[in-house]
């Protein structure tokens, strides 16, 4: 009992590590995740924690990887701005780099993951 109240200690120490609302604050307010460069290395950077802490963090309270967040919100925005009449006049390769993918082609696998189908068969069915 004494090595499992020793590793509850060592977990909730590394929660506190992380500041969930600088996390909030930086990622989703400031959209950090639309940045073409994001790495969690760069994040950690920013949040000043250990990118391994900053790992668990995100595995615990979102149940995925860093890449697949990064991805996922990235798919959410690009969707959002679908729907958004102001950008009506964008090609898929724009809204791609909008959204901070580094091509169209980067798209394609996270789309098909976070939401099936595909950005063009999506952009066909919203606008059609």
């Amino acid at each position: 009992s004494l090595k499992l109240s020793f590793g509850e200690k060592f977990n909730k120490e590394d929660e506190k590590k992380v500041n969930e609302l600088e996390f909030i604050n930086i990622f989703y307010t400031q959209q950090y995740f639309t940045n073409s460069e994001a790495s969690i290395e760069n994040l950690s950077k920013k949040l000043e924690v250990h990118a391994n802490d900053l790992y668990r963090f995100i595995y615990n309270k979102y149940s995925m990887s860093f890449n697949d967040l990064v991805n996922k919100n990235r798919i959410d925005y690009f969707i959002d701005l679908v729907h958004d009449k102001r950008f009506s006049n964008y090609t898929i390769d724009a809204l791609a780099k909008e959204v901070g993918f580094s091509s169209r082609q980067h798209l394609y696998k996270p789309f098909k993951k976070f939401h099936g189908g595909s950005p063009s068969n999506f952009i066909d069915a919203v606008s059609g």
